[in-house]
């Protein structure tokens, strides 16, 4: 039997490498422009973002599959390819703001007079100033606070230190280290878990009972769980 030299010919050029496929056309690229954009506003419009998201999230998906657009053009129509890829990167985005929105126990990095800076708590369970792990400074520092107007009665307060003291001390080392990476650092629980080499869900559980602690230090605290008061 001869060989099929379609079949050889294959094998020599694969025809799924990028640097073989053409580059797309102008008006190839017009309309996936078109129905990205078209996409992206849905997404926002859906999960509620400002207008001027819509760019963030094109820009994200054009960054994300920059490289391999040839590929992606000839393997999905413009439609499919706007959808899923807004979809991803809007996930992606999600992910970024809820560890910076004041739920939980959310810190915020601040520079002050070119210092290396600190965490300051962008929503307050406790005040006062702990470290989390060695060597990482005093993540919950509250004693300035970005355009918010801060109680020094209660920043200063010896019992609401006390407080967020025996809370980390019922802290495993290992609680501690995922609190201070999800909500001081803005890894995801799924980053930690694979840094740790633990199955997301057991990353989930821990930082779970850390964050249980915190709030239950929180209806210790006068005022409940603010901590820190708006002018």
């Amino acid at each position: 039997m001869g060989t099929n030299p379609t079949h050889h010919s294959q094998k020599e050029t694969p025809a799924n490498t990028t640097s073989n496929l053409p580059l797309p056309t102008p008006a190839e690229e017009k309309a996936y422009i078109k129905h990205l954009t078209r996409a992206a506003a849905r997404i926002a419009s859906k999960r509620g973002r400002q207008s001027f998201d819509v760019d963030d999230i094109v820009q994200g998906v054009l960054l994300r599959f920059a490289a391999d657009v040839p590929r992606f053009m000839r393997d999905y129509a413009p439609e499919r390819f706007a959808r899923e890829a807004t979809e991803q990167v809007a996930i992606t985005f999600d992910r970024k703001e809820r560890v910076q929105r004041s739920e939980g126990v959310r810190l915020v990095h601040v520079l002050e007079n070119g210092s290396d800076g600190y965490f300051t708590k962008a929503r307050a369970f406790a005040s006062g100033s702990e470290p989390i792990l060695d060597g990482d400074g005093e993540l919950l520092d509250l004693a300035t606070s970005l355009g918010t107007a801060v109680d020094q009665t209660v920043v200063h307060s010896e019992h609401d230190r006390t407080m967020l003291r025996a809370c980390l001390q019922q802290l495993t080392p290992r609680q501690r280290g995922f609190l201070m990476m999800v909500d001081g650092y803005g890894f995801t629980v799924m980053e930690v878990a694979a840094r740790a080499n633990l199955r997301r869900e057991t990353v989930s559980r821990e930082l779970s009972r850390a964050r249980t602690f915190a709030h239950q230090a929180a209806g210790n605290l006068p005022g409940g769980d603010e901590g820190v008061s708006a002018s």
